[in-house]
Order: structure tokens, then C-alpha cells, then sequence
């Protein structure tokens, strides 16, 4: 009987064991696919808030892209440098 229960005791947690690895596999990769979801989602936001901002200054979203060194106000390509360096790193975090 002792060596019966041990048997049955190694059984069951050996089928816990591989329903746990089960469970971490499948909670790795929605973790996986729900970082991937919400980068695009940021991303798609920011590209969407950034034509938003060129539209209403009266300029065309690739005329603005086309040629960013043709600027009126050197305070504006200052601040153009600061949003494109900060989005750059947002999308960097956004990778871990």
C-alpha cells in the first residue's frame, strides 16, 4: 500500500506540474500578443495625434515629414527634435 500511495502521489503532481507548464505557456504568450496590441494602439495614437497637430497648423502630414530642416521658428525644430527623440523612446520602452 506504501508503495501504491507513492505512486499515486508522484502521478498527480507530476499532472499538476504539466497543467501548471500548460497555464504559464498560455498566460506567456497573451501576454505576448497583449503587449504587441497595445504598442500598435500607442503607436496608431500617437502617429494619429501628431497628423491631428500638423493638420491644424494648415501644413500636409508628409509635407511636414518630407522636409523637417525647413522650419520658420528654430523654436519649433527645437521642439520637433524633442517629440520625435521622446516618441522614439516611449516606442523603446514599449518593447519590455
Amino acid at each position: 500500500m506504501i508503495g501504491g500511495y507513492t505512486i499515486q502521489e508522484h502521478s498527480s503532481e507530476a499532472e499538476t506540474s504539466e497543467a501548471m507548464n500548460a497555464n504559464q505557456i498560455l498566460n506567456m504568450v497573451i501576454r505576448m500578443l497583449t503587449r504587441r496590441v497595445v504598442r500598435g494602439g500607442v503607436n496608431m495614437g500617437i502617429n494619429a495625434a501628431s497628423k491631428q497637430m500638423s493638420k491644424s497648423k494648415g501644413q500636409a502630414p508628409d509635407a511636414a515629414s518630407a522636409q523637417p530642416s525647413v522650419q520658420k521658428n528654430p523654436q519649433q525644430a527645437q521642439t520637433t527634435k524633442r517629440m520625435k527623440k521622446s516618441m522614439r523612446a516611449m516606442r523603446r520602452v514599449g518593447r519590455f
